[in-house]
C-alpha cells in the first residue's frame, strides 16, 4: 500500500513539473517572443482583370503601439521594413495602439501620426471603391467587437 501511494505521488509530481514547464513556456512564447516578432510574407495571387502588372499590397495589422516591445522605435522599424519593400498600397488593417495593458505605456496618436506619414506609399485603412482614383487614408476608431 506504501509503495502505490508513493508512486503515486511520483506520478502527480511529475504531472504538475510538466504543467508548470508548459505554462512557462507558453507564457514566454505569449508574452515576450511573439509580440517582439516581426513576420513579413510574399504571397503571390492572381487576380482576374484587366491590371497590367504587379500590384504590391503591404497589409500591416496588429501593431500595438504602446504595448511592451512595441513603442514607435518599433513602428519605424515597421514602417522601414514596408518601405523596403515598396509596395503600392499600405493598408493598416487593425489593432493600431494599444492602451491600459501591463508593461505597456500610452502614445500621443500625433506621434503615431507623424511615424506613419514617413511612409513612402500612402496609408489607407479601408477600401475605395474600383473606379475612383486615389486612396485617401481613414480610420475607423474604436473596438471592433462592441461587446
Amino acid at each position: 500500500m506504501n509503495a502505490r501511494l508513493g508512486r503515486r505521488r511520483r506520478a502527480w509530481y511529475w504531472a504538475a513539473l510538466a504543467f508548470l514547464a508548459a505554462a512557462a513556456v507558453l507564457g514566454v512564447w505569449a508574452l515576450w517572443l511573439e509580440p517582439a516578432s516581426l513576420t513579413v510574407v510574399e504571397p503571390r495571387l492572381r487576380l482576374p482583370g484587366a491590371m497590367r502588372g504587379p500590384l504590391r499590397v503591404a497589409l500591416l495589422t496588429d501593431l500595438h503601439v504602446g504595448s511592451p516591445f512595441n513603442g514607435l522605435d518599433r513602428l519605424h522599424e515597421v514602417v522601414t521594413r514596408t518601405n523596403a519593400a515598396r509596395p503600392d498600397a499600405v493598408c493598416i488593417l487593425g489593432d493600431l495602439v494599444t492602451e491600459r495593458v501591463l508593461g505597456g505605456h500610452f502614445v500621443e496618436p500625433e506621434a503615431i501620426a507623424v511615424e506613419l506619414a514617413s511612409s513612402k506609399r500612402r496609408l489607407s485603412v479601408s477600401p475605395r471603391p474600383p473606379g475612383r482614383s486615389g486612396s485617401p487614408a481613414s480610420a475607423i476608431s474604436g473596438p471592433v467587437d462592441p461587446t
